[in-house]
């Protein structure tokens, strides 16, 4: 017979909490590939979160074309900033 372990959250910040935190510390701002590898979460899951947070106005896009300094591998990028407080 198999048995099924249901298993508690993880004690501290939430992914979203870490995804705001990652954001507001890169003053150029991040792509979605960037910060998947920083928390370790897949990108499926992180576009949820970061629609959310660009929807309550926590965070903005910018698409980013080729040449730029943040841009090196593909042709455009959407690159995730954080709004400075004021």
């Amino acid at each position: 017979m198999t048995t099924i372990k249901i298993i508690g959250a993880t004690p501290g910040p939430t992914t979203r909490e870490r995804i705001l935190e990652l954001i507001k510390s890169q003053a150029t701002g991040m792509t979605i590939k960037e910060i998947s590898s920083q928390i370790n979460r897949p990108v499926s899951m992180l576009q949820v979160y970061l629609k959310q947070l660009v929807y309550q106005k926590q965070i903005y896009t910018r698409k980013c074309q080729q040449g730029d300094s943040l841009t090196r591998q593909t042709r455009f990028k959407t690159v995730y900033l954080a709004f400075n407080k004021v």
